[in-house]
């Protein structure tokens, strides 16, 4: 709903900010940096802070859970005092976070300062959302999400494999040095290219009423719920195999710390494949049947990969590169299900973009985090639960979206208020 007093604004259908792609794929890819980038490094922090791998598995917790509770704030506070400033602050606090944790030395520490990443890293990646959608509507929001998710594609590969060419010649500390050399980096290009694009006229007011209302109307839709369950189940289905990268690289496949690249590399590419498509199929197809494309190509490479690694222990094909290479289709299709959905999620609360963004993000990272408590120890010692696992994730997603899908059309069909 708009505020009192406010003027609802349409935003342009083409991107008036240049290179705003590129800034938002670099808001975007501090969260995966501040995920990927130390794992190659965990036999190394394990034995300098005399910790086992369940506690290191357990930084990746505390950086989730903080992930997640503090987006909520980051897009209320941005829908009132403007994105700008939130992204600067957070990028800045992410910085002196990352500090921290180079100094950590105890796994009690380690934790402490990775949950205040946690905290801090968030405001890049949901209020960057919502920047893409102050600025462009439609089609044009999809094919922004789209380049922005080709460069944002890049930070897992890149990632790991920066952090294992950086244990090779220093210590893991210098990992955390470096995340905050990017997280002062951000800071600085969004404020000297990042115009401020939340109009005054139609902030909304920062106070307990409004945010009560805010988060009542936006979780209380079953449209969000539809939609971004899906999203996140989409997704989840290549962030088991991202967040047990440790274990999958080094144990299920037997190979060393600098290897990740054989995992990392497809999971990249795919990724980035299904922004080009997605951003090329924008305006020729609706965003709609281009979410649905994108899952079909998921489930169906999930399919694939599950019969591989079937064949993979029955000894009739090699783990390497057969447990990882199909997954390029998989995340292809994730890529272009995920600059697509993120449109019409943004347009379940058009007049709370930021907000909805965050609760977005909020659902998403606490996924990724029960699923990092509750479900990654009991599948990760096994390549075929985690195919079956991957394989299942999208499944129901995709019945999800098709269900939203369902709403609309009986509501349609009714001449009652479409819904995205």
């Amino acid at each position: 709903m708009n505020h009192p007093n406010q003027a609802s604004v349409t935003p342009p259908a083409v991107n008036p900010i240049p290179f705003l792609a590129l800034l938002l794929a670099l808001m975007m890819s501090v969260g995966p940096f501040a995920i990927d980038t130390y794992l190659p490094a965990f036999s190394a922090m394990s034995r300098d802070l005399r910790a086992t791998p369940l506690q290191l598995q357990a930084t990746l917790t505390a950086y989730l859970v903080a992930f997640s509770i503090m987006n909520l704030v980051h897009g209320a506070i941005s829908d009132a005092v403007g994105r700008k400033k939130v992204i600067i602050t957070g990028s800045l606090f992410f910085a002196f976070a990352s500090i921290g944790a180079s100094t950590a030395t105890s796994i009690e520490q380690l934790w402490v300062w990775r949950a205040l990443q946690g905290l801090a890293s968030g405001a890049g990646a949901s209020v960057g959302r919502a920047v893409a959608r102050d600025v462009t509507s439609g089609s044009a929001t999809q094919r922004l999400m789209g380049q922005a998710t080709m460069a944002f594609a890049l930070a897992p590969a890149i990632a790991p494999v920066l952090g294992g060419l950086l244990l090779l010649v220093t210590s893991w500390r210098s990992i955390f040095i470096g995340l905050a050399a990017m997280g002062l980096s951000t800071a600085l290009l969004v404020w000297r290219l990042l115009p401020e694009t939340l109009p005054i006229a139609i902030r909304q007011p920062l106070s307990f009423s409004n945010l009560k209302a805010g988060y009542t109307e936006i979780f209380s839709q079953g449209v969000f719920w539809r939609l971004t369950l899906a999203m996140c189940l989409g997704m989840a289905g290549f962030m088991i195999y991202i967040l047990s990268a440790p274990n999958y690289v080094t144990r299920l496949l037997g190979l060393t710390e600098q290897s990740f690249y054989i995992l990392f590399f497809p999971l990249t590419l795919g990724t980035l494949c299904g922004g080009f498509l997605s951003s090329r199929i924008a305006g020729k197809r609706s965003v709609a049947a281009s979410t649905y494309l994108g899952f079909k190509i998921m489930v169906t490479a999930a399919v694939f990969h599950l019969i591989a690694i079937v064949l993979v222990e029955k000894k009739i094909l090699p783990p390497v590169p057969w447990a990882a290479c199909i997954l390029f289709f998989y995340t292809l299709g994730a890529g272009t299900m995920l600059s697509s959905i993120q449109v019409l999620v943004l347009e379940s609360a058009p007049d709370r973009k930021g907000m909805v963004s965050a609760c977005t993000a909020f659902t998403q990272s606490l996924i990724s985090a029960t699923f990092a408590v509750v479900l990654l120890p009991f599948i990760w010692d096994s390549l075929l639960n985690m195919a079956l696992t991957g394989l299942a994730l999208p499944a129901i997603g995709f019945c999800l979206f098709h269900w939203q899908q369902l709403v609309v059309k009986r509501r349609t069909n009714s001449k009652g208020p479409a819904l995205p």
